[in-house]
């Protein structure tokens, strides 16, 4: 294992750790990965904590490989081919993540008409306007299924951000950092976007 391969290791555990603190993930929940070289990626193993993760447990896999040896443990995350269509899709995208922030995902499995207001209202904010630009939304698709894989993949090819029905978003960057911002301001967005709607309807009332 060379020294790239070991900081890559090191802030996968990191950021883990980060996104757990905050909130936007809970116990086993979410995946966190990283463009190693053109040919493979690391992945956090399913079923452990994102915030107590260590670097020996971070696993490196074929970006292109669709087989997993299923004897392996601990195995990858059940998302690993969502990760891959994602880095197979865009050369540009060094890292992945997949988290479950309260608001965002709340936001993503409301209605249609409440959906696309809330988009159209966050996308134009200064803080995700100049930084993430296109949120993209997808239908209700199976968690680890081929169908979601693919829908992510073709997704990203024209955003960086993607919510999914009572499933979180998908947030990916030239970074582990840029990745985790993206996080961490689509969430923030979320829920200024359902505290702005509140008080509206309180000023509503009060006529």
């Amino acid at each position: 294992m060379n020294r790239q391969e070991k900081t890559l290791r090191a802030q996968i555990c990191q950021v883990g750790k980060i996104l757990a603190e905050k909130g936007l993930i809970v116990a086993s929940d979410g995946n966190i990965s990283v463009r190693l070289n053109k040919s493979n990626l690391l992945i956090t193993p399913t079923g452990l904590d994102k915030g107590k993760l260590k670097q020996t447990g971070i696993l490196r896999i074929g970006i292109n490989s669709e087989l997993i040896n299923l004897k392996t443990r601990p195995l990858p995350s059940s998302e690993v081919k969502m990760h891959r269509a994602i880095y197979q899709n865009r050369a540009d995208i060094k890292a992945v993540i997949h988290a479950h922030p309260v608001y965002a995902t709340a936001l993503a499995s409301a209605q249609t008409c409440v959906k696309t207001n809330a988009l159209n209202w966050m996308e134009n904010l200064a803080e995700i306007k100049p930084t993430i630009g296109k949120i993209s939304l997808l239908g209700d698709l199976a968690p680890g299924s081929d169908e979601l894989a693919y829908a992510v993949g073709e997704a990203m090819k024209e955003s960086n951000v993607v919510l999914l029905p009572r499933h979180g978003i998908v947030a990916a960057g030239k970074d582990l950092d840029q990745a985790r911002y993206a996080v961490e301001r689509i969430e923030l967005a979320a829920k200024l976007w359902f505290l702005t709607e509140q008080f509206n309807r309180l000023r509503f009332n009060d006529q």
